[in-house]
């Protein structure tokens, strides 16, 4: 079992370090990850570029040694009071977060008999920076506010993330009135709000992914229709797709020169509780 993981290293060594940590900050268990790679870096690279010639290579002694020191001080680092006191405000702000979302989302249903909820991710054909998405994304929400197709609108969650394969990119839930927007149609409208971000909004460079499209595969069933009375897929929302984007994990991201800048939104409840009568509740 010990090989098997030794053996693993190299390749998620290889994955992390093409992250760009020069210019983002990521959770807090890949910068220990990058501290500890950075103190054996150029013996680990000598290492890495043999496994890559010589897989085999991987399971010599002289190469488990190396990769068993960079474990260790791996695992201090892991278990010390600073990265142990980040890790649980990290917890913190994750739980404080998912129980706000909870009520910006109750909310919406005490002032809305039905939503159509719509689940988008934003990306790019090529690599794009943080500023460009968060312009990408406002220029987006400006010209929703004039545009037909994001007509009974009434709240979003965003969030922006980095992966290795996507890179930048953005998970967003929309959130329309179920009486203004079909519920049937809900798959029709989510492409059409790719299509304008892909076309209107990044001029080719951008792509997305249709999550209504694809919705029953999904075990639990919390976008598309869902009706105020329903608990069980607005259970299913919170807890699957809410806590997924309140969670602080391997890919948090900050630019390092804006360490406080947001990577997590929503929009305002406030401007819904006008002219709507008595707010109901379950």
């Amino acid at each position: 079992m010990r090989l098997k993981y030794l053996s693993q290293i190299p390749q998620w060594l290889t994955l992390i370090t093409a992250l760009p940590y020069q210019e983002y900050r990521f959770g807090t268990v890949l910068e220990q990850w990058l501290i500890a790679y950075q103190r054996y870096r150029l013996e680990l690279d000598d290492r890495l570029e043999q496994t890559c010639i010589f897989p085999q290579e991987c399971l010599y002694p002289e190469v488990n040694g190396l990769l068993g020191i960079f474990l260790i001080e791996l695992r201090q680092l892991l278990l010390s009071r600073t990265h142990q006191t980040r890790l649980w405000r990290n917890n913190r702000e994750s739980e404080d977060n998912y129980q706000n979302y909870c009520e910006y989302v109750n909310g919406l249903f005490a002032c809305y008999s039905r939503l159509v909820v719509l689940r988008l991710d934003f990306s790019y054909h090529s690599e794009a920076s943080f500023e460009t998405a968060q312009e990408h994304f406002q220029q987006l929400l400006n010209n929703a506010r004039h545009k037909n197709l994001f007509d009974g609108v009434v709240g979003r969650i965003t969030k922006i993330e980095y992966g290795l394969e996507k890179q930048i990119h953005l998970h967003t839930v929309w959130f329309f009135n179920g009486h203004i927007r079909k519920g049937s149609s809900h798959v029709h409208l989510a492409r059409r709000i790719g299509e304008y971000w892909c076309n209107n909004i990044t001029y080719g460079e951008g792509t997305c992914h249709n999550c209504n499209k694809n919705k029953d595969k999904y075990r639990y069933e919390g976008i598309g229709l869902i009706a105020a009375w329903d608990m069980e897929k607005r259970n299913n929302l919170l807890s699957y797709v809410v806590k997924y984007l309140c969670k602080k994990d391997t890919q948090l991201i900050k630019p390092r020169d804006k360490p406080q800048a947001k990577t997590l939104f929503k929009g305002d409840l406030r401007n819904h509780n006008r002219n709507l009568g008595r707010r109901r509740s379950f």
